[in-house]
């Protein structure tokens, strides 16, 4: 029995035994619109009963859930003044509506076929009457392992006399791009016949393995509320393993590529060295107000200060693993004097702080499927989960899930 002597609980209990209706019948009105249970008929019967009470702190989402008021059974009690609280009773039922909607986004994003994606750029490209596009699916992974990795656009003009250029396309496809994150990529092959393709490289791609994702874990792994895979170059595929890590371990994933998409201050394009500076913002960001239960990639880029990856302080509980370019890679990739000065730069600012993972040079592989590069990425991707479990941030046996979903 609840006690008895706190007479405020007895408006609320009487309210359930007057109500017309069995428990399941007053259990179905609160959980009405919802994904799960989250009212028993067993509850109900126990209110009517005076055998049980909820916590106060539930009072705003049962009453939202029975008449979307969130105020509604804290009236019942008396525990309301009715004069001077117009705003704070105007700011309670935005918390409640922006936590319902809140999980809704997540839900859809948790569920969302980033096929879709690909569909939506084609529909935008044929409603503009002006552009045609071939698309064919990417289809790599490690060694053994075929995954549909991305979708890849090549976009030629339909009137074989228009001078379309990137900056038209992406105009008029705006809104579509930056909704679907589709990424320009001048250096893939083709999809057009030579003879009939355009000189200007209109190529994208439309990534899934690396598209933004929600959490499936509704907890923080102990010590890892939230991951950072950072690297100075695409090399070492730092968006990849980042979005492998967060799978593992059942978070959201997101990089500061795909965040930093749409930005375009000026209106146009940004260059190399602007788009760089934009996704450094981004990281920043990231690195003052971590996302809960999310890992990020990030890759830096020309003109970007070495002292902005790795903060003098991170937040409580935040990793930061730095993928670091061996002198195989840096000499695959003729970099310069000035990238080793200012690895070193990074180097000694990480300290003991930063995971370092050094990542060697890893070819196409057979038929330039880049099964090689694949396995670097699972590689490395498994190499910080283990680190991770080795230092008790995460329990072995709090991944077997998202193991399994991978598999």
């Amino acid at each position: 029995m609840v006690n008895r002597a706190d007479k405020a609980w007895d408006a609320f209990f009487d309210f359930f035994e007057s109500f017309d209706g069995t428990p399941a019948d007053i259990a179905a009105v609160f959980n009405a619109g919802t994904e799960r249970e989250l009212v028993t008929a067993t509850q109900i019967r126990d209110w009517r009963r005076r055998h049980s009470r909820p916590q106060l702190t539930q009072l705003p989402e049962l009453g939202h859930l029975w008449n979307g008021d969130p105020l509604f059974f804290a009236r019942l009690l008396g525990a309301i003044p009715t004069d001077g609280l117009d705003a704070e009773l105007w700011l309670q039922r935005r918390i409640v509506e922006l936590r319902v909607e809140l999980h809704g986004l997540e839900t859809d994003v948790r569920g969302a076929d980033t096929t879709e994606a690909t569909g939506q750029v084609v529909a935008a490209a044929t409603a503009s009457g002006k552009w045609a596009v071939a698309v064919h699916p990417a289809v790599e992974g490690p060694t053994g392992i075929p995954i549909h990795v991305a979708d890849r656009l090549d976009f030629r003009p339909v009137d074989a006399h228009m001078t379309g250029d990137r900056e038209e396309l992406e105009t008029d496809l705006a809104a579509t791009f930056a909704r679907t994150h589709a990424i320009y990529a001048p250096r893939m092959p083709s999809t057009w016949d030579m003879a009939d393709a355009t000189d200007l490289p209109l190529r994208y791609s439309v990534a899934h393995t690396t598209a933004n994702f929600a959490p499936t874990r509704l907890w923080d792994h102990v010590g890892v509320p939230s991951l950072a895979v950072v690297s100075q170059t695409l090399g070492t595929w730092p968006i990849d393993v980042g979005a492998l890590v967060a799978r593992i371990l059942g978070y959201g994933f997101v990089s500061t590529r795909a965040l930093s998409r749409s930005h375009r201050p000026h209106g146009r394009i940004p260059t190399p060295v602007e788009a760089a500076g934009y996704r450094a913002e981004r990281h920043q960001e990231l690195l003052k107000n971590p996302w809960h239960r999310y890992v990020w990639g990030h890759v830096g880029g020309e003109g970007v200060d070495p002292r902005t990856y790795f903060p003098p302080k991170l937040a409580p509980g935040l990793k930061i693993v730095w993928l670091r370019e061996t002198d195989d890679l840096i000499e695959g990739m003729s970099l310069d004097d000035k990238f080793r000065q200012e690895q070193q730069i990074l180097a000694d600012r990480a300290g003991t702080k930063v995971l370092e993972i050094a990542c060697e040079s890893a070819g196409l592989g057979k038929s330039g499927l880049r099964e090689p590069r694949w396995n670097r990425a699972f590689r490395i991707a498994a190499e910080i989960v283990e680190q991770l479990m080795s230092s008790g941030d995460v329990q072995p046996t709090a991944l077997a899930t998202s193991i399994r979903e991978l598999t």
